[in-house]
């Protein structure tokens, strides 16, 4: 037998308690105007968007690609030099913001992307 991890479970209620105050719609509306920030930014003669954009399908997975894509894995690298953390999955660039990210963030990784 063992204890149950409270400090855990207090967490887990102090942040849907959270996210419910600031309302799904908003912070799902935040994520899509940060991931909208990023494709501004990125320079579209290097980065191509993967992911289905339109409305029905979007969602806070954005799957981008350098155009030569076997490069990825090495900008993925040169971004964790950076301290900018996103990943590599089946070959593509993914990245997820969520509510703690902002323009700031935004804009970091676009000129790190930029840059390479």
């Amino acid at each position: 037998n063992s204890t149950l991890n409270t400090l855990a479970m207090i967490g887990t209620n102090e942040v849907i308690n959270y996210f419910m105050e600031l309302g799904v719609e908003n912070i799902f509306d935040h994520i899509i105007d940060i991931q909208d920030k990023l494709i501004s930014l990125l320079d579209k003669s290097k980065y191509k968007v993967e992911s289905d954009l339109s409305k029905e399908h979007s969602s806070n997975i954005m799957i981008f690609s350098h155009v030569d894509s076997t490069k990825n894995k090495e900008i993925q690298k040169m971004l964790e030099e950076k301290k900018i953390y996103i990943a590599v999955r089946e070959g593509f660039l993914r990245v997820s913001p969520h509510i703690y990210n902002n323009y700031s963030d935004a804009e970091q990784l676009a000129v790190a992307l930029n840059s390479f």
